[in-house]
């Protein structure tokens, strides 16, 4: 294996680790069986007044992005999992 083989499969590592750990927010496994973890989105952002406000996101909007995301990041762990695995 070349130092450039070892550096992909430690940054494809990572990001693997990285995909598991968003889908904890999303869906857990418990004896076997997975989970939702009943996420609720919140968007973040400046107000006007120089500090930080939050909106919670309606929930029939809710669900549909969080069935996006969560299909989006099982996509992502797939294809780095295949790639780290054809290394």
């Amino acid at each position: 294996m070349t130092q450039e083989t070892l550096n992909k499969a430690k940054a494809l590592e990572q990001k693997i680790k990285e995909f598991k750990q968003a889908l904890t927010c999303f869906e857990v496994e418990w004896n076997g069986e997975v989970i939702s973890a009943t996420p609720k989105l919140i968007i973040d952002f400046d107000d006007f007044d120089g500090g930080r406000d939050q909106v919670m996101i309606p929930m029939q909007l809710n669900k549909s992005l969080i069935d996006f995301l969560k299909e989006e990041i099982k996509n992502g762990l797939h294809q780095a999992e295949t790639e780290f695995q054809n290394l």
